[in-house]
């Protein structure tokens, strides 16, 4: 089980409620690795040790070059090819920072393998945060960021603060 401390590093990147709905898809659709965690600077030694407890490889991705990030990269403009066939990738908290966040997602859904699960949380009404900080998602939205691909859920937590889904590439 995860460290209550990681809890404290993540802070307002990845809410309590959005860690959550990460480890419960994790399980419910036994996700598995590679594992491309885009915009990952605030969180990624949460999700990495999340996935790696399971035996899975984890690339984190971040524009920033914070400690532990494996790849420093501004997501879409750097190909990286090294990377590619990811069976779960993530983009959490970061879509909002993203100038044009249709872009990311069709970046990181490029380097998913068929059938690999993509993983979003997006806030719906936030203040501002980290600068620039350029959007806010309705579940319409998000659906529109994920066409093309088959939404396997999509919530908002109890607040209406943030909306998390899970989607499928196609074969």
């Amino acid at each position: 089980m995860l460290k209550q401390s990681w809890l404290l590093l993540i802070g307002i990147m990845l809410s309590g409620w959005g860690l959550e709905q990460v480890q419960r898809a994790v399980v419910q659709y036994s996700l598995s690795g590679p594992v491309l965690d885009v915009g990952a600077a605030d969180h990624h030694e949460l999700i990495r040790e999340l996935f790696q407890a399971t035996g899975h490889r984890y690339w984190s991705v971040d524009k920033d070059g914070s400690e532990g990030v494996d790849i420093i990269a501004i997501v879409p403009r750097e190909k990286l090819p090294m990377i590619h066939g990811i069976q779960t990738a993530l983009i959490l908290s970061m879509l909002e920072h993203a100038f044009v966040p249709n872009t990311v997602v069709k970046w990181t859904t490029s380097k998913m393998a068929p059938s690999g699960k993509l993983l979003v949380l997006a806030p719906m009404l936030h203040a501002t945060m980290l600068s620039p900080d350029l959007w806010r998602f309705m579940p319409d939205g998000v659906k529109w960021l994920l066409r093309g691909l088959t939404i396997k859920e999509l919530i908002s937590d109890p607040t209406d603060t943030d909306i998390f889904a899970v989607a499928e590439k196609p074969k």
